[in-house]
């Protein structure tokens, strides 16, 4: 075997894992947001719960129930999260983290602007983008408009 090839190999065994790194370590990041999310509707509820008692009132339990709802829902991402971790640290390059990645853009409590960035996988690993809500382009993440149907950024 010539050494070019092995430079090659290992230049190549090098760059996955070096995607795998990022790619875990975007994720982490991602299952931080959520744990942060997760905490301050536990303090809002339990605001809620000390208001009530504090002035003897009975609480809204329409309203506890929607914040147990999105705590559930923010612990089912989390455990998606991990999974893709899992598969990752495998070695699974079929993984597609944008399918698990942007059904965190559903939740209302993210705060959803246009000008967050969405994570994309490509070959050459993990990449930002910013999509057009009008055309659902992707552009990338310094865009002021999107390239195929001209609407302006905020």
């Amino acid at each position: 075997m010539k050494i070019t090839d092995l430079v090659h190999k290992s230049f190549i065994k090098f760059s996955k894992r070096t995607r795998q790194a990022i790619d875990t370590t975007k994720i982490e990041f991602k299952i931080k947001k959520y744990i942060e999310e997760c905490n301050k509707i536990y303090n809002k509820m339990g605001r809620l719960v000390y208001d009530c008692k504090r002035n003897n009132a009975v609480a809204n339990m329409e309203n506890i129930d929607k914040m147990c709802t999105s705590i559930d829902k923010y612990k089912e991402n989390i455990k998606r999260l991990e999974k893709l971790i899992e598969n990752i640290k495998k070695g699974n390059d079929e993984t597609i983290i944008d399918t698990y990645i942007d059904k965190s853009y559903e939740y209302t409590n993210l705060n959803k602007k246009e000008s967050d960035l969405k994570i994309l996988r490509t070959q050459d690993g993990i990449k930002f983008m910013k999509f057009c809500p009008k055309c659902n382009t992707g552009n990338e993440p310094y865009s002021e408009q999107c390239v195929k149907c001209g609407r302006k950024f905020e």
